[in-house]
């Protein structure tokens, strides 16, 4: 399965993203330093009102057995 990974060249701090395996070999910067790190990558969407749940409320997805 391949997935969306982020790298970046830690000398001129160049930053690619890339569709890939993860045991694929990193990349190579293009200005010829080496390979790049891996570098985490925030999510690419918000939850609603910023709060994580929709309107700050609470959700119980399972209750407890009586």
């Amino acid at each position: 399965m391949r997935i969306l990974l982020n790298f970046k060249c830690e000398h001129c701090g160049e930053e690619l993203e890339l569709l890939q395996h993860r045991d694929e070999p990193a990349p190579h910067c293009s200005h010829g330093h080496g390979a790049m790190q891996k570098v985490f990558a925030t999510p690419a969407f918000t939850f609603k009102n910023g709060k994580g749940t929709s309107g700050g409320h609470t959700w119980r997805i399972a209750t407890p057995k009586k």
